[in-house]
């Protein structure tokens, strides 16, 4: 039977999104012991004894099949080897926090100071059904900047069915885009995914990509 004692274990996708983990998890730590991971780590990362009760907290932006499915395979496949495993208790992605708004205004306001339209970028899905967290925070953006500030929301990813930035740019009446990724960190997707100066051109736009979410946020944590 597992012990009362309760530990915090805060997991990234990878070790690019480090930087947001560990700042997120002093902040919702509050001075108590806590393990961090990335999934690709948790065959040698240091893991909570699985005589505790895992409070598990993903410092993922949104939910989907890899925090549903995938992560909890993971974590029952890193405590095979030991005698036992823990009674995990999952927690929101960081992505679903109210205070990611608030937390990214102070920057936002300064770089929209210039005119210009925010994109905010997000990773899609191949179902229909999108991922709430990044219309949230865009919600919830819009009251710190609501009109004349210009939002706009949109996806990247293969296979999505929801719109991309190809389809968002005609709607963006301002020429300046400020882009910024709905991310934790710099991995593969804000290399590899992010709208291109070529295609903003088409639409006589001229973009500034920002840095992912996370990065942005993580001073300020």
């Amino acid at each position: 039977m597992n012990e009362e004692r309760t530990e915090r274990l805060f997991i990234s996708y990878s070790a690019d999104g480090a930087i947001i983990r560990e700042a997120v998890a002093r902040r919702k730590s509050a001075g108590h012991t806590y393990w961090t991971a990335s999934m690709d780590s948790l065959h040698t990362a240091l893991l909570p004894p699985p005589t505790c009760i895992v409070e598990v907290y993903p410092v993922f932006m949104q939910t989907g099949r890899t925090v549903r499915h995938t992560l909890p395979e993971c974590l029952r496949a890193a405590y095979k080897p030991w005698d036992g495993c823990p009674d995990f208790c999952y927690r929101s992605v960081w992505g679903a926090s109210p205070e990611l708004a608030s937390l990214a205004f102070p920057f936002l306001r300064q770089v929209l100071s210039v005119p210009s339209a925010l994109l905010v970028i997000a990773h899609g899905h191949s179902s229909r059904q999108q991922a709430p967290e990044p219309g949230i925070f865009v919600s919830n953006l819009s009251r710190f900047l609501p009109p004349p500030y210009e939002i706009h929301l949109c996806w990247f990813g293969a296979g999505s069915d929801a719109p991309c930035a190809e389809d968002i740019f005609p709607d963006i009446r301002k020429r300046r885009v400020a882009v910024l990724p709905f991310l934790a960190g710099r991995g593969m997707h804000y290399r590899n995914d992010m709208p291109s100066r070529t295609l903003a051109a088409q639409f006589s736009k001229e973009i500034l990509l920002l840095p992912p979410l996370g990065e942005i946020l993580a001073p300020a944590l």
